[in-house]
């Protein structure tokens, strides 16, 4: 696959479907053993911690949820946070963040401050 970057959803019950699925656990594992950015907002954060990928970076996640990301450097205040091809978001209410988070390592700062120009986002 060409794939430039895989976003992993929150919310619980979305997540759930997703851990309990082993063709989502090839896909993520595949992806970051070829380089491919990993996100994970909310919830989701805890699939990348589940293989470890998260081990040694930087992360944050759903605040009840920062248990389960691993050895992984928890920022329980941290909007978004990237670390090597791994971004992670905090929750939904970080979407804006999380978000601007993704063009900023895809496309660098420039573009994520036009982005960010665009739809008037202050925090």
């Amino acid at each position: 696959s060409n794939a430039e970057m895989l976003v992993l959803p929150g919310g619980l019950g979305g997540v759930e479907a997703l851990w309990a699925d082993d063709r989502v656990s090839t896909l993520i594992q595949e992806a970051a053993g070829k380089g491919v950015w990993l996100a994970a907002l909310c919830a989701a954060p805890i699939l990348l911690g589940r293989w470890g990928l998260l081990d040694g970076r930087k992360a944050t996640s759903y605040p009840t949820r920062h248990s389960q990301l691993g050895k992984a450097e928890v920022l329980p205040e941290a909007r978004a946070v990237s670390d090597g091809k791994f971004v992670t978001g905090h929750a939904c209410g970080s979407a804006f963040d999380f978000g601007l988070k993704l063009v900023e390592v895809l496309r660098g700062e420039e573009a994520a401050r036009a982005v960010n120009d665009v739809i008037y986002y202050r925090r």
